[in-house]
């Protein structure tokens, strides 16, 4: 038998939700001749439903994870697993949607300033997540 990428997990399940992270399950898929090294675990919400983030690197003796969450936002879930071949294809994604709650933003935004510069027009600008965002009427 040759080596082959391992099997997808299967099974993904939000064990609970928290306000503030998601505790996961899933069982191991079949490592196909070549030990899994390890699992990550990926991420999307409904503000981009067909973008997948990255959250976790789980070592390959765990199929638990705890992962941080963002407020207001619903999170699913799905997992790879990877060998010294490759990744697998991602398990299913989770049937139960993770529903974090709004807040309060951590601080106020940084670097306020307006721009009057045309008649009836303001422009603010503000620095989010390092990059500036410019809100305009």
């Amino acid at each position: 038998m040759f080596p082959d990428r391992p099997d997808p997990p299967s099974s993904v399940e939000i064990e609970r939700c928290h306000r503030s992270q998601a505790d996961l399950k899933w069982v191991k898929g079949i490592e196909n001749n070549a030990p899994v090294n390890h699992f990550i675990v990926q991420y999307n919400t409904t503000f981009n439903p067909d973008q997948w983030m990255s959250v976790a690197t789980v070592s390959y003796t765990q199929n638990t994870v705890t992962v941080p969450l963002s407020p207001y936002a619903n999170y699913t879930f799905r997992v790879l697993s990877t060998n010294k071949i490759g990744y697998s294809v991602p398990s299913f994604h989770t049937q139960r949607v993770c529903t974090t709650d709004p807040a309060a933003p951590a601080r106020n935004p940084r670097n306020v300033r307006s721009i009057g510069d045309k008649r009836n027009w303001l422009k603010i600008e503000w620095i989010v997540s390092g990059r500036p965002l410019t809100l305009h009427d």
